[in-house]
């Protein structure tokens, strides 16, 4: 979930609130276009890649014989647009949705069982958006996220001969760092916006607790009940271990929050790509950033380091699908049929299969796609993932936990308090729930 993601967790978030889910209009406002044609509109997301889902959609209108899209445009961090429509019953048809969110309005969404896509959805990205034999959504694209090296820099100081991945440890970690740090060069640069630090480097603090989903669920019912302390939760100790050794370490180590409030992770990309460090703890959306400021560079991603420990979840890049695609059950049937027709082009042919590649800098989530992936980054995430050694993130959860528990994350990045601080923030967050 990069900078631009951030938005639509907000958004939907405060547009559940403010409709219970179901208490909000249920029409789409969409009307059949003057050629006889369904006109429908969608949110397919924002941000750094409107352009390019504008473009996707073009071309998915031209080739359509029944359908015309509309592009719902929503820059990150604007819930207002959403909320009109949900309060006006003009609802987008097609819709983006972060896990937990989609989760809560299952009750207002189409079963997509019976699209073609869901028998090649790749293993671990479907089963979040299923409910006993129905499917709510379908994968939109795989991300992950890790440490992003830059080859240059390695080569420099450690050798070519050197391959990232033997860092497998904590102790690895740091010795390399300290070997980087010794040839004048910061080891990493460490983004600390909310999101990035609750929802992503910290993702072990639940990820972590098990590789079963239902055992993670049943740690998150812990602490909901008051019975969980997470301050003398090994895995939560070993998290905040890390971190330590990253903050210790951190190009801005001096002042880390210098852009802790800043959605746009160009500034962190800087300092790797000009090589002032060796290492940047970001998802493969920063290929964008990266090779818009140094597109002959050399980018790969290694996992982060959680312990000194062999096995899970060491050694396992972390892979979340940031949206589903949803259909909203208020549109009419001919919008239904459309709407599936939207999401089988992004989700089942060259086309949709090239922007999650090329613009998104993603992985298809289904195993039946054909185009290859080059850009590194992605290519480390998929190679990580052919071989196994993935772990999915746990990501049933919104906006206000990333808000409540990144703020307790971005005091303890800065001194102002200390772990056990952080789990009572944890723990208060989600006794609220």
């Amino acid at each position: 979930m990069g900078a631009g993601m951030k938005g639509v967790w907000v958004m939907l978030t405060a547009v559940f609130l403010l409709c219970g889910l179901t208490a909000c209009g249920g029409g789409s406002g969409e009307t059949a276009a003057e050629d006889g044609k369904v006109r429908i509109r969608a949110y397919l997301g924002g941000g750094d890649l409107s352009e390019k889902i504008d473009a996707m959609v073009e071309d998915f209108n031209a080739q359509s014989d029944s359908t015309i899209v509309e592009v719902v445009p929503m820059p990150a961090d604007t819930a207002s647009m959403i909320t009109v429509m949900f309060n006006s019953g003009n609802t987008p048809v097609v819709m983006a949705l972060e896990t937990g969110d989609l989760l809560r309005a299952r009750d207002r969404l189409v079963d997509l069982s019976d699209l073609e896509a869901v028998q090649y959805a790749s293993k671990g990205t479907i089963e979040a958006a299923e409910d006993g034999e129905a499917v709510y959504g379908l994968p939109y694209r795989i991300e992950g996220m890790g440490l992003i090296y830059n080859r240059a820099v390695l080569d420099e100081v450690l050798g070519k001969d050197f391959e990232p991945d033997r860092i497998r440890t904590q102790e690895d970690l740091r010795a390399v760092f300290e070997e980087i740090q010794a040839a004048g060069i910061a080891p990493v640069v460490l983004g600390t916006q909310d999101w990035s630090l609750s929802t992503h480097l910290t993702t072990d603090i639940y990820t972590g607790q098990s590789e079963s989903p239902r055992e993670q669920a049943e740690f998150i019912e812990t602490l909901k009940s008051g019975e969980g302390n997470l301050a003398e939760n090994r895995m939560f100790n070993q998290v905040m271990d890390t971190l330590d050794i990253l903050r210790e370490y951190n190009y801005f180590k001096e002042n880390p929050l210098l852009y802790a409030n800043d959605g746009d992770t160009t500034k962190q990309a800087r300092v790797i790509t000009s090589g002032d460090a060796a290492f940047w703890f970001q998802g493969n959306w920063g290929s964008t950033a990266l090779e818009a400021l140094d597109p002959e560079g050399e980018y790969g991603m290694i996992p982060l380091p959680i312990s000194n420990d062999e096995g899970y979840p060491n050694e396992r890049i972390a892979t979340l699908v940031p949206l589903y695609l949803s259909i909203f059950d208020g549109a009419s049937e001919e919008q239904k049929e459309a709407g599936k027709e939207l999401i089988e082009f992004i989700t089942q042919t060259e086309r949709g299969w090239d922007f999650v590649v090329n613009d998104a800098k993603g992985i298809p989530a289904y195993d039946n796609a054909s185009v290859e992936v080059e850009n590194g980054i992605a290519k480390s995430i998929l190679d990580y993932q052919r071989a196994g050694k993935t772990k999915v993130a746990y990501m049933a959860n919104t906006a206000d936990h990333y808000v409540d528990t990144g703020a307790a994350l971005q005091r303890y990045m800065d001194g102002q308090i200390g772990r056990e601080e952080v789990a009572q923030a944890y723990e208060a967050y989600w006794r609220a729930k």
